[in-house]
């Protein structure tokens, strides 16, 4: 627990050797990759419901439905294949990319949504 603090401390510092390579405590790393993973998981079963109610509304909800299962399983596959080869720049690049565009399609949902409803 006392790693997960340090990772996530707001007031910790970098450690940085002579050649400016930061230097890793493995422990607090893995303890944030932990509670990464472990997030994601909640959040791969929230937004995975949430599209599927939005397929089932029918009409704009279903196709918005389908394009966040779609961005889903895409980060998720993205976030698999980062583990897999060893945290190529291109993917973690492509994973936050993908994580924006989801926030993207949410906001899309809900803005439907809101336009639906009268004022």
């Amino acid at each position: 627990m006392a790693d997960l603090l340090r990772g996530f401390g707001l007031l910790g510092s970098l450690d940085v050797d002579t050649s400016g390579k930061v230097l890793t405590d493995h422990s607090v790393a893995a303890s944030i990759h932990m509670s990464h993973r472990i997030w994601a998981g909640v959040t791969l079963l929230y937004i995975g419901w949430l599209s599927w109610r939005a397929m089932g509304l029918g009409g704009k909800f279903r196709l918005t439905g389908v394009i966040i299962l779609a961005i889903l399983a895409t980060q998720l596959g993205l976030g698999i294949a980062m583990v897999l080869f060893g945290m190529p720049m291109a993917f973690v690049v492509a994973h936050t990319v993908t994580a924006a565009l989801l926030l993207l399609s949410i906001l899309s949902l809900v803005h439907q949504q809101y336009k639906l409803q009268p004022a």
